[in-house]
């Protein structure tokens, strides 16, 4: 029996274009990181022949626009459920993991001063 990696069925041809697509925009993520190493840092060597490695894989003449323009709507549906859960994780106080009687005073104005007596 050997030690040969589990295989997927054959799938589809809208499988692997998806697939592919996902590689690429690993790749484009990649290069924009790239921007931000120094050049001949090990980081950025690394980086780099990993990206040549994939663009092998996945050359970019070979992306179908329609998977782009799909996982480019999924991609931006993610991000924007991304922003909410931040946005309510954020007004819970950092995931309501507060300790009783610390953390932060309550958002708003101060209270006003009792008038009278």
């Amino acid at each position: 029996m050997g030690s040969s990696p589990i295989s997927v069925p054959g799938g589809s041809p809208g499988a692997n274009a998806d697939a592919l697509s996902t590689i690429s925009q690993a790749m484009e993520l990649l290069n924009k990181s790239l921007q931000g190493l120094p050049l001949g840092s090990d980081a950025h060597s690394k980086i780099s022949q990993i990206v040549q490695t994939l663009v092998k894989i996945a050359p970019p003449s070979q992306q179908a626009q329609g998977v782009q323009k799909s996982q480019l709507q999924s991609l931006i549906q993610n991000a924007g459920r991304n922003a909410m859960l931040s946005q309510v994780m954020g007004s819970l106080g950092a995931g309501g993991a507060q300790q009783p009687g610390g953390g932060a005073a309550p958002s708003g104005p101060p209270p006003s001063p009792m008038m009278g007596g």
